[in-house]
Formats: C-alpha cells, structure tokens, sequence
C-alpha cells in the first residue's frame, strides 16, 4: 500500500459531527436538570473527601453516576500495596479508581436489574486536574452506555468541563463490536 491510502483514511470529526454531539451534551444537561447535576456534583466530592483512601500517592478521586433509574451511586478511589505474584515478591501499588468503585456499587446494588446492562446516564469525576476519567475507566463506563454526559470537577465542585463519552472518546471498542 503506497502511502497516499493511507493519508485519504486520516479520520477527524466534522464540523456537523461536533455540532450534534455538543446539541446532545446540551439535551442531557436540560433532562437531567440543574437540581440533579448539582446532587452529582455535591456526590462526587463528598466521595472525593471521604471515601477515597489514597495514603500513597496522596491523588485523591471522587466520582457519583447518575443511572437511567434515578438512582446515584459514589464511590472514591483506593490504593493499596499488593505482592506481585507469582513471579516475584515485590511490592507494587494497586488501585481502584474512583468510577470503577461507582460503577461496582452500582451493579452490586442491583442497577442491571433495575435498568439493564447499559445503565449509565451521566458520570461526574471530581479531582485536582481537569483529565476526565483515564484510560483504564473508559472501558469500564463503555461497558454500561452507548453514550453519556461527562463532566469533571475539582475538589471544590467548581466545573473543568463538560463532555460526553463519544467526544472524549470518538472511535472507542465496545461490546456491541464483538456480537
């Protein structure tokens, strides 16, 4: 393959891709309503200052979802030290994340039952940088939406952005690739 094929399979978004998602993230903020997001947003540093256990690195998360029943469930990040095994005995550093702890609750609380597998409506991280959920996470909240609203707060509340899934995240691998 000579090098011109694959320059003509560059992929950006388009101008009216951007515009119909940016008109989505604004539909779901008006659904979901003030009230509600200011809840999330309260859950998220609650869960940030006093669930997260973070004695290692000191990186304190906070994350609540919002699921298609109504219901929000938070959870903070822990870290932990962990023996690798079974090659080794070193000492590593291990952690759940802040919306994987969310997302456990979530499902251990009977969320699937309650809504069904892809039970996520909106997603709110609250930590000292403006990153959004990494790239360990991202499969997780795949997993359990085609789609949802994204925001991030600092340890204060006070907004670092709004998204969506589909624009942190355009050409992400999800279970309906694999059926």
């Amino acid at each position: 393959m000579g090098l011109e094929v694959y320059q003509e399979a560059i992929w950006v978004p388009s101008t009216e891709w951007i515009k119909e998602k940016k008109e989505w993230v604004n539909d779901q903020l008006k659904e979901i309503g003030e009230e509600t997001l200011n809840l999330l947003a309260d859950e998220a540093v609650t869960a940030r200052n006093e669930k997260a256990y973070a004695p290692h690195s000191g990186y304190l998360v906070g994350a609540a979802i919002l699921c298609k029943s109504e219901d929000i469930y938070s959870g903070g990040n822990l870290e932990y030290y962990a023996h690798t095994l079974p090659t080794s005995m070193h000492i590593v550093p291990n952690a759940v994340h802040a919306e994987e702890a969310a997302i456990h609750l979530a499902i251990s609380e009977g969320e699937i039952q309650k809504s069904d597998i892809q039970f996520i409506k909106a997603i709110i991280v609250s930590h000292p940088s403006d990153s959004g959920p990494c790239d360990l996470c991202l499969p997780r909240i795949i997993e359990h939406c085609d789609d949802t609203l994204i925001i991030d707060v600092n340890e204060n509340g006070e907004i670092q952005f709004v998204s969506s899934l589909s624009l942190l995240k355009p050409k992400r691998f999800s279970p309906k690739d694999v059926k």
